[in-house]
């Protein structure tokens, strides 16, 4: 009784409340929720509901309000009154003509924000759909953006967001409703809808990777949203003029009505990309760039009397001093007065530039000439001195790479690796270790040296590298490997000693110093070869015995110096590599030490027929042991 004296339907509950009087309505008086954003829905999942709801009858009863008009609003459960228009029509006998609704009190503003919280977390909700839903409510309410966004839940920003898909055309909005175009793909194209008309209407018209219609197939064909970006930047950039740096942006140049604006910084065509300003509109953009030439020009000639170029001069009939030629030019004092009557004030990319006059340059105009004469005259006497310089550079050059490469050093190895190594590692090359510098160039010398197709190739293979070894006077390993595994004791024995002679040998200059975990296995071998030759009657025993010996003094005297700290000198590559009568070995031999001596006999003693320089190191080393007072 309180409800109808109040003017309310029978049972209806106070605004904003979900309690209320059910009340079977019938179909043709129900009404959508105004402010509902949904305006598809998916027909087969229709009829899953209506074949739920003539099973088992309706489970949860909808809400809905009264109007003035005597109909009803839904405040939500508009799938299921849509089911109910599917059995009614399958029923044609008025049994699903009524639909129970629960009639509660509720204002605009809860019915708007009822059907947002229902629906927009909902994945078939499109963002075609959102966007409008939302526009809508902006505009009805007269909600600010922020408020706004706080009463969705969401930042201001991706209001935004939303709203601009609105801006998209009918292509956009019907790829985004049939689920071709993603919600992420649409915010990357959207940089598109804030061009002007006329700009968007270039863009949709172009032929190439950047209209409107080429982008839309990239989306559907799974260009991710980073992709997008890129096409749009670049589709901006090729129907827009970038403004950035230009000198004239906020200067008037009195063109009137001709242009947007008298400045750049205040017309509203003005778009900003990445932080920057660009211009859309070309006709605008055009007159004022001739516009600021012509001045720049015209302030030139005032200043030097130097004539501007003919505007239809062909590009053979002037030269603009590109480079190299710019420099001579401006080295000769081409650009100060007195001005050669060939110059021309022109806008070239090159030319001679004047002080205090950006933007314009000095060119040589010859019509009916080949090049400029002053250019040609700078060149040939540039190229006299420069031939001169040169002879004198590369004579001095050689002298040093010569006088560095007959007595290496870590450092010329470094530099000789550099032309060796991949182009992208050459820089990295002086912070090599030597080690690595040497791989590189062992590596680049056998690939210069090997045969095409070498895996199919072993003779070959085998001889060029047989033959690239002997040029250095290096005995092959393979050949030593053969004579290990034989089956005579006696050759495999002295197949064994090779190998370890030959590395003895090699210690000629110190590319690295060996470690005493090197020698010793070899020390240790020495005396297995001695004790197995003991075993063994054969003619040649004595002398490989002897051999062996040798070695084993060799290595012992090795270890001696390495376990003492001995780091090796450069002086044992002339000691070793030079004939003993040369100048060089008996001048270096003269000033080695008493370890570099050492080391150098550990290595001569295993020469053979190296005896000469084995006597000269000895006497080096008395001479040496007597000065010290400690005999021989």
């Amino acid at each position: 009784m309180t409800d109808i004296l109040a003017g309310q339907p029978a049972g209806a509950s106070a605004p904003g409340s979900m309690t209320g009087a059910v009340q079977d309505i019938h179909l043709d008086l129900i009404d959508d929720n105004p402010y509902q954003p949904r305006q598809t829905y998916e027909p087969v999942a229709l009829e899953e509901l209506a074949g739920s709801i003539e099973r088992n009858g309706l489970q949860q009863i909808p809400a809905a309000r009264r109007t003035p008009a005597g109909r009803v609003q839904l405040k939500f459960g508009h799938r299921r009154k849509r089911a109910y228009d599917l059995l009614r029509a399958k029923h044609p006998d008025g049994r699903y003509d009524h639909m129970p609704l629960q009639i509660v009190q509720a204002t605009d503003e809860e019915m708007c924000d009822h059907a947002w919280s229902e629906n927009h977390d909902r994945a078939d909700l499109s963002a075609i759909e959102e966007a409008r839903a939302l526009q809508s409510a902006l505009d009805q309410f007269g909600w600010s953006r922020a408020e706004f966004a706080r009463r969705r839940g969401m930042s201001p920003a991706t209001l935004s967001n939303k709203l601009r898909l609105l801006r998209a055309p009918d292509a956009v909005h019907q790829a985004i409703d049939a689920g071709s175009l993603s919600e992420r793909q649409a915010a990357a194209l959207a940089p598109l809808w804030d061009l002007p008309e006329e700009t968007l209407t270039q863009v949709q018209r172009r032929s190439d990777n950047y209209s409107v219609a080429s982008m839309l197939r990239a989306a559907q064909q799974g260009d991710s949203s980073d992709d997008l970006r890129k096409r749009v930047q670049g589709a901006v950039e090729a129907t827009t003029n970038t403004l950035n740096g230009l000198p004239w942006l906020e200067i008037d140049l009195a063109l009137g009505d001709k242009v947007q604006a008298p400045l750049c910084t205040g017309c509203s065509k003005l778009l900003k990309q990445n932080g920057k300003p660009r211009c859309p509109v070309d006709a605008c953009y055009n007159r004022k760039a001739q516009a600021w030439a012509d001045r720049q020009t015209a302030d030139l000639v005032t200043a030097t009397g130097v004539p501007a170029m003919p505007a239809k001069a062909h590009w053979s009939d002037y030269e603009q001093f590109y480079g190299e030629d710019r420099r001579l030019m401006q080295a000769a004092g081409a650009n100060a007065t007195p001005l050669c009557p060939n110059l021309r004030v022109s806008h070239a990319d090159d030319g001679l530039q004047m002080a205090g006059h950006d933007g314009v340059k000095l060119t040589c105009y010859h019509p009916g000439e080949k090049g400029c004469k002053c250019v040609a005259k700078l060149k040939r006497e540039a190229s006299k001195d420069g031939k001169a310089v040169w002879r004198s550079l590369r004579a001095q050059t050689v002298d040093a790479l010569t006088a560095a490469l007959i007595n290496p050093t870590p450092d010329a190895i470094r530099l000789v690796a550099g032309y060796h190594a991949p182009y992208d590692k050459r820089d990295q090359v002086a912070s090599w270790r030597l080690e690595d510098c040497i791989k590189t160039i062992v590596e680049a010398l056998i690939d210069q040296a090997k045969p095409y197709d070498v895996e199919k190739k072993p003779a070959e293979a085998r001889t060029a590298m047989e033959n690239l070894l002997a040029r250095a006077y290096i005995s092959p390993p393979w050949s030593m490997a053969a004579r290990i595994q034989t089956d005579n004791p006696i050759a495999r024995i002295d197949g064994r000693l090779s190998v370890i002679v030959s590395w003895i040998l090699a210690q000629t200059t110190q590319i690295a110093m060996p470690t005493a975990a090197e020698l010793q296995p070899m020390i240790d071998d020495t005396v297995a070869m001695l004790a197995e030759l003991a075993t063994l009657d054969t003619p040649e025993r004595d002398q490989i015995a002897q051999q062996i010996d040798h070695a084993n003094h060799s290595l012992l005297d090795m270890l001696d110096l390495v376990a003492a700290g001995y780091t090796g000198s450069k002086d044992i590559a002339w000691i070793l590599n030079t004939p003993i009568s040369d100048l060089n070995a008996k001048n270096t031999l003269a000033r080695a030490t008493y370890d570099d001596c050492r080391w150098a006999r550990a290595v001569v003693r295993c020469q053979r027929e190296n005896i000469t320089k084995l006597d000269a190191i000895d006497r080096r080393l008395r001479k040496q042991l007597a000065s010290s007072g400690n005999g021989l």
